[in-house]
């Protein structure tokens, strides 16, 4: 039995298609999409919760608060549950919303406007009191618009890079009086191709071609450019958090210049982790619960690493300061007293 078609292609040929439909190094718009998507899916996994009901998709709720700024966590109430206990269970979910209602003595939204086609269900719940708002920032940004910026420079970044990587490969080109000529400058440059001797047909051709350079800034533009590539990679990778060495220097870097930027790393994080812990603590008091949060992966390294430096730059300092005093105590046992100086030493005085 043959392979099921779609449209007169095997299916296997269709989703190969499909998964290479946008590979065009020169569709700037699918580059930017691109790069944007797997940005989020590096930060959709900095928080691991523990405890949510199995309602509760965190991933979803990493990815809402990245992408809208904010994301609310709350339960459908009961009277919108009737006749839909096969889809509803009364348990939290993680809603996407708009902020609405009477703004609070703090100037902000009391409402949160949320609609749910496969619920059939839309309720303005109360922020506070019957669902809870997980910020990702203090201004609700989110992570998108940041990655939005590095995505833009960097698709057009790696754009002049792939151009200037093709002209590379036209180290000179060939200038030809007529059509005779220009075929016998193919020739010989396929000779040369071929590792065969190039050979002119006659004077003419040597009078009509003309050969000019054309890469000769090539290489340095080349190396200018993925320098400008790794330089935006690693800032977009240093304001969420993560080490990446953008220095592209030919010498070694020494200690210094690698922790450089370590402390760098983490005021956007420490942001994030703020509202993620606020959020956590709310929803637990609001439905008694006991959610637990910690980071993961690779973030969680980094503020580990972070901490030991600390650690050890105070523990440093701790015993520098002790060494001075006993320095200090060594040098006033041993100074004698003015009274109890040597009589030759008194005369000298």
């Amino acid at each position: 039995m043959g392979k099921k078609t779609y449209c007169g292609e095997t299916w296997d040929s269709v989703l190969f298609s499909f998964a290479h439909s946008k590979t065009n190094p020169r569709d700037k718009l699918a580059r930017y999409a691109e790069t944007v998507d797997y940005m989020l899916d590096r930060t959709s996994h900095i928080i691991e919760y523990e405890g949510f009901d199995d309602t509760v998709n965190t991933s979803r709720l990493e990815l809402y608060r990245q992408m809208f700024g904010f994301a609310g966590v709350g339960r459908i109430p009961e009277t919108d549950r009737i006749g839909k206990e096969d889809r509803i269970k009364p348990t939290s979910y993680v809603f996407t919303g708009s902020l609405s209602g009477e703004l609070d003595e703090n100037y902000f939204p009391t409402e949160y406007i949320v609609n749910v086609p496969y619920f059939s269900f839309s309720y303005n719940y109360k922020i506070g009191k019957d669902i809870v708002l997980f910020r990702s920032d203090t201004a609700l940004r989110g992570f998108l618009p940041l990655i939005q910026k590095y995505a833009a420079l960097i698709t057009e970044s790696e754009l002049s890079l792939f151009v200037q990587s093709i002209n590379a490969r036209a180290l000179t080109f060939a200038t030809a009086a007529d059509s005779r000529d220009a075929e016998s400058a193919r020739k010989v440059f396929s000779d040369l191709e071929d590792g065969k001797t190039g050979v002119a047909i006659s004077k003419s051709f040597i009078d009509g071609i003309k050969a000019g350079p054309f890469g000769s800034q090539s290489v340095n533009a080349i190396s200018q450019q993925i320098e400008l590539t790794q330089y935006l990679k690693s800032s977009l990778f240093a304001e969420v958090g993560l080490p990446m060495n953008g220095n592209m220097k030919r010498e070694a870097l020494n200690a210094a210049e690698v922790g450089a930027n370590d402390l760098s790393l983490l005021p956007l994080i420490d942001d994030y982790i703020y509202w993620t812990e606020q959020g956590v603590k709310e929803y637990n008091e609001m439905f008694d619960a006991s959610v637990k949060w910690r980071l993961s992966g690779a973030w969680r390294d980094v503020v580990q690493d972070l901490d030991d430096k600390i650690e050890s730059a105070a523990e440093e300092v701790a015993r520098m300061g002790e060494a001075e005093e006993q320095t200090e105590r060594e040098t006033g046992a041993d100074e004698p007293a003015e009274d109890e100086q040597p009589e030759e030493m008194k005369e000298d005085a």
